[in-house]
């Protein structure tokens, strides 16, 4: 065999090599998963939409996971998801190292997109005597679960306007008891509205139902501590209410990714995603409710991935000082 054949031999086998390595290092790039709540539920579906836009637009092999509602940002973090559906506190405290991260910040969260937001609503039977977020001084709130979103979103709000209280850490059907039974004077929950648990709530209690309103001066005081939360404005959609529009707290909901998913990989996600917005609510409708330009508006929670961050700031939004990535400082 002459010196040319062999080193043709060589050159070919390291190209084989080269090849082989490329291909495994692409394929691994190429795994992505993604992290949503209970099959079926809201969550799962919003991750399947996302998911199907990054294998039809992406070249992407995502898994969607089973992930309890309050540990997904805690099974990023240990590496077992790369993508996973949040509200913006939950991201914004595991940034910033506070409440249950405290001491233990997780720097590595970034913000993908946005959710629809969920609204934060504050139940009362229509008959009662408390009209006013103020009136809840001293009264027994039932607020959730202790420990679930619930609970931590009516806690921020009412701890923001210094208002003490008694809280009662039921699930639905024991809350509802409770204010039926004069064992709680206040319900609160969020979510959409018209909320199931409130419907049912305004159909069991004679008279109906009130939802709590907010004047600007107190979503004012809420906003400068939490920054997580927005103001809307919620129409009588209860069986109750009276007529004309209140504003209730909004909790800003995203979807947030490891810092480490590669640049290209994210901005690809986000550009096909409200690029080709159609092909992700036939997963999940509710993601034709999302306003693009609302991206801009959102500044409670972890900083946007580059990717992400690039695709928005080159649509023309202006993002909040506290949004940008570090990596594009």
């Amino acid at each position: 065999m002459n010196k040319k054949m062999i080193l043709n031999i060589f050159t070919i086998a390291i190209f084989f090599v080269l090849l082989s390595t490329t291909m495994v290092f692409a394929q691994g790039r190429l795994d992505i998963v993604f992290s949503g709540s209970t099959i079926g539920g809201v969550t799962n579906l919003q991750m399947n939409g996302l998911a199907a836009v990054g294998k039809q637009f992406c070249n992407l092999e995502p898994t969607v996971i089973v992930s309890p509602t309050l540990a997904q940002v805690d099974i990023m973090k240990d590496g077992d998801s790369d993508i996973c559906t949040t509200y913006g506190y939950e991201a914004y405290f595991a940034y910033y190292g506070q409440d249950r991260w405290e001491g233990d910040p997780y720097t590595g969260i970034r913000s993908l997109m946005p959710r629809p937001n969920a609204t934060v609503q504050f139940a009362v039977p229509a008959k009662s005597d408390i009209y006013s977020v103020y009136d809840f001084e001293g009264k027994r709130i039932c607020v959730g679960r202790a420990g679930f979103g619930g609970e931590l979103q009516s806690r921020s709000i009412l701890d923001a306007l210094g208002i003490n209280y008694t809280p009662v850490n039921l699930g639905h059907d024991d809350s509802l008891a409770a204010i039926v039974a004069g064992n709680a004077e206040v319900y609160s929950n969020s979510g959409a509205f018209p909320h199931p648990s409130f419907l049912e709530m305004a159909e069991t209690i004679q008279g109906g139902i009130r939802i709590i309103g907010f004047t600007e001066e107190e979503m004012e005081k809420i906003l400068e501590k939490a920054p997580f939360f927005k103001p809307a404005t919620m129409g009588p959609v209860y069986k109750g209410m009276p007529e004309g529009d209140i504003m209730v707290p909004q909790v800003e909901s995203l979807i947030a990714c490891r810092e480490e998913v590669p640049e290209e990989v994210i901005y690809c996600l986000t550009k096909s995603f409200w690029e080709n917005r159609e092909f992700a609510s036939m997963q999940w409708a509710g993601y034709d409710e999302l306003v693009f330009e609302d991206v801009a508006g959102i500044k409670g929670s972890a900083p946007w991935h580059i990717g992400a961050y690039k695709y928005y700031v080159e649509q023309g939004l202006q993002i909040p000082e506290n949004m940008i990535p570090p990596e594009a400082k």
